[in-house]
């Protein structure tokens, strides 16, 4: 076991020395998105960007935009939970 642990102490290492650390965060949300808002919401999202901490969302529907727009809030503690980490301030629907 402290094989395993030694291990991923020096990945965890060569993440942060390369500067992968935000890029793998990012990614985290990016992937927490398609869970958390579900199959439907997933298929209407364009894209997906993390500006610091401001999170752009651009959506193919105007109502569904309406909804996300109404729900930015409760959108920002749901990311929070399913990751575990305060990323998110804003949410901006497009």
């Amino acid at each position: 076991m402290s094989n395993l642990k030694g291990i991923g102490q020096i990945v965890k290492q060569i993440v942060r020395e390369n500067g992968w650390e935000d890029k793998m965060e990012k990614q985290k949300l990016y992937i927490a998105w398609d869970e958390v808002m579900g199959p439907a919401v997933a298929r209407r999202t364009d894209s997906i960007i993390l500006q610091g901490r401001k999170l752009v969302i651009k959506i193919d529907s105007a109502p569904l935009k309406h909804e996300l727009t109404m729900q930015r809030n409760r959108i920002i503690e749901l990311l929070k939970e399913h990751t575990g980490k305060d990323m998110v301030d804003i949410v901006v629907i497009r």
